[in-house]
C-alpha cells in the first residue's frame, strides 16, 4: 500500500486526462462492469495502474501501463478508452483535490476514492476479486464489508 499513496500524493492538485480500463472480451461481449484494471493518466506524466491484487481482497498499484491480452479460445483483455464514460466523464479535466483509501475491517487496502475539484468523486475497489467504479460507493457496500474510509496525506507512509 507504501506505492499506492505515494502515488496518491503525487498526483493531488494535479488535472486527470485520460483513462483506460483492461476489459475482458469473450464472444464479442465486452464486460464493462468489472474491469481488469484502470489506468489513470494525469498532468505532467503522472499515471498508474489500479488493479485486484493477488490475495483476492485488495488492490495494488503500479506505474506500468496494462497491455491487452490473447487468451486464445478464453477470449481477449482488450484496452479501452473509458474518459468519456460512467462517473469518469464528469471527472476527466479537472484537479484531484483529495484522495481517500477505503480499508476493511480485516485491514486491508480494498479501494481507493478519488475526489475531484468538481465536487465529483470516483470510487475503485475490489468486490470478491472484481474490480468496480462508482460515483461513491453504495452504502450497503461500506456498512456489509465494514470500510472505514481514511483520507492520503503525506503523513501517511506507515499505513
Amino acid at each position: 500500500m507504501k506505492k499506492l499513496i505515494e502515488w496518491l500524493n503525487k498526483i493531488a492538485g494535479q488535472r486527470l486526462t485520460g483513462v483506460l480500463a483492461l476489459i475482458y472480451v469473450y464472444d464479442d461481449r465486452e464486460d464493462n462492469n468489472s474491469p481488469q484494471a484502470i489506468y489513470l493518466e494525469f498532468d505532467n506524466n503522472l499515471h498508474g495502474c489500479v488493479r485486484c491484487a493477488s490475495d483476492g481482497e485488495s488492490i495494488e498499484y503500479d506505474s506500468n501501463a496494462p497491455a491487452e491480452i490473447d487468451l486464445g479460445r478464453y477470449g481477449n483483455e482488450i484496452l479501452k478508452y473509458i474518459s468519456n464514460q460512467g462517473p469518469w466523464r464528469e471527472c476527466v479535466g479537472e484537479k484531484l483535490n483529495d484522495s481517500f483509501v477505503l480499508i476493511a475491517d480485516n485491514n486491508v487496502c480494498m479501494g481507493v476514492r478519488l475526489l475531484f475539484q468538481s465536487g465529483k468523486s470516483v470510487d475503485i475497489v475490489n468486490l470478491g476479486d472484481e474490480l468496480y467504479v462508482y460515483d461513491f460507493l453504495p452504502e450497503s457496500i461500506v456498512a456489509e464489508e465494514h470500510i472505514e474510509t481514511k483520507r492520503i496525506n503525506s503523513n501517511m507512509t506507515n499505513i
